[in-house]
């Protein structure tokens, strides 16, 4: 299913259509090259959430890695996607550095 819950992103970013992969209170990472909370650097397997605005988690099993990411302030919902998606593929670059 495509993700009609970020349709306002799509219009602001001018991202193309990509699927949701939500479950319940839980996303996945997926595959492809779309907006996650998780980062592209993430198995397709990888899940998580996110509350708030302001934390985040996730548990990518086919790397054995789990990052729970506390910050302070709120951002704009897709800047907050975008801060969490850079900060996890930052730790996982780090991690298997």
């Amino acid at each position: 299913m495509l993700n009609n819950l970020w349709s306002f992103a799509r219009e602001m970013k001018g991202w193309p259509a990509f699927p949701a992969n939500l479950g319940l209170g839980f996303f996945i990472r997926g595959e492809g090259m779309i907006p996650t909370w998780i980062g592209h650097l993430a198995s397709p397997g990888a899940y998580g959430g996110m509350g708030a605005g302001s934390t985040n988690f996730w548990i990518d099993p086919d790397k054995d890695m789990v990052m729970v990411c506390l910050t302070a302030g709120l951002l704009e919902e897709t800047n907050s996607q975008a801060r969490f998606q850079r900060l996890s593929d930052v730790a996982i670059a780090e991690f298997y550095r």
